[in-house]
This record gives C-alpha cells, structure tokens and sequence, in this order.
C-alpha cells in the first residue's frame, strides 16, 4: 500500500502504530503553549532568588529544578527559546512522533534542569535553553548514526538533517542574555555557559541509552 501525500509530511517513515504517529505536531505546539502560558502567567510573578541546594534529596527543590525549565525572565527568552525548540521540535515530532516527543522533552526537561542547578549551585536560574540544548546534540548524534544506517537513510533525510543542524550551529552562536542580542561565528553560547555543555551531554547520553535499546 503506497503512503498518503500527509504521511509523508507528517512522518518520516511508515508508522502502523497510533502512538507513534506525529499528530499535525500538536506535541510541539503544546511545548511551546507551556511556556508562553507560563511565562504570561507566572513568571512575572516568580521572584528569582539565589536559592541555594546543596544537594541532598530535596522533593521541593528537584520540582521546582524541574518547572524552572518552563520559566523564562523576559518575552524575548521565551521567544527565542521557543524558536529554537520549534527547529528541533518539528524534526523530531516528523521523525519520532508526537508521544514520543512529547516523553523525550519532559525527561530531558528533567535531567537538564538537574544538571543545571548543580552547576550553578541554586535555583535562581530560569530557561527551556537546557533542554534545547540536549534536544540539539540528541539530533547531531542521531544524523551521525543515519550517516552510516544504508538501510534507512537517504539523500532527503541527510539534506533535512543537515540543514537543521545548520539552524542549530546559529542558534549557539548566540552572544547575550535575556535582554541582549549579538552574534558570534563560533558557538558561544554552548561555550560560555555551564548550563548548556551540561545540558548537551545530556543529550549525547539519552541518544546513546535510545540507540543502545532499540538495538535490544
């Protein structure tokens, strides 16, 4: 049976199963609605202290570790933030399916906003741009593997790959914070914040860990 011209928008490959199917990428555009919600909402009303974790278990500090990744300090962060995602975000959606996109950002949300705060010793931080950042070295490690997979690669997904990892090369080489606005020609903005390196081994290691039981 020959694919439908949606399907082939909506997915990157033949998926028989509902919950793997990309649904008209509402996983995306629920992402984004969170944070713009809640940044409209309650950030404005977030005052953002240095509170300090040490890091002994803490349920309150992991929660709100975790619900500072949906927290954003100006309109132009979330703004940006949410473009960026919207790049990795579609992708992913076309590739993986809406469920599964929508598991990977909250795990990742999870894992990002821990290892941010260990760098930076408290909880005064605010940003999606952790999980950003794993989702965009999760891509960079899932295009090198399709580089060398003949059986399921081809010159359509390389050239899409490709070209969003080009987006991506831009995206870190954001110079400012979230008032300012500069750009360098080398990705400055994964260099010169703990947040985000910690953040993109993340994503190498759930790339990895995804690989490693897809192959089981």
């Amino acid at each position: 049976m020959s694919r439908t011209t949606q399907d082939i928008v909506l997915n990157d490959t033949e998926r028989e199963k509902r919950y793997e199917k990309n649904w008209f990428f509402v996983g995306t555009i629920v992402v984004v609605a969170i944070n713009l919600l809640l940044y409209f909402v309650v950030s404005p009303a977030v005052n953002v202290g240095a509170r300090v974790w040490y890091g002994f278990v803490n349920f309150d500090a992991i929660l709100q570790a975790f619900l500072n990744a949906f927290g954003h300090l100006s309109l132009q962060h979330v703004l940006l933030n949410m473009l960026c995602f919207l790049v990795c975000g579609i992708y992913l959606e076309r590739k993986i399916g809406t469920l599964r996109l929508l598991f990977m950002v909250f795990v990742l949300a999870f894992f990002t906003s821990l290892a941010t705060t260990a760098n930076s010793l408290g909880l005064g931080w605010r940003g999606f741009s952790g999980v950003n950042y794993a989702l965009y070295f999760f891509i960079l490690v899932d295009y090198v593997f399709l580089c060398f997979q003949k059986d399921v690669r081809s010159r359509g997904k390389l050239i899409l790959g490709g070209v969003v990892l080009a987006l991506i090369f831009v995206a870190m080489c954001y110079k400012g914070d979230a008032d300012g606005f500069a750009m360098t020609w080398y990705p400055y903005d994964l260099l010169n914040n703990m947040g985000h390196y910690s953040s993109a081994l993340v994503g190498i290691i759930f790339a990895f860990v995804v690989k490693l039981f897809k192959k089981c």
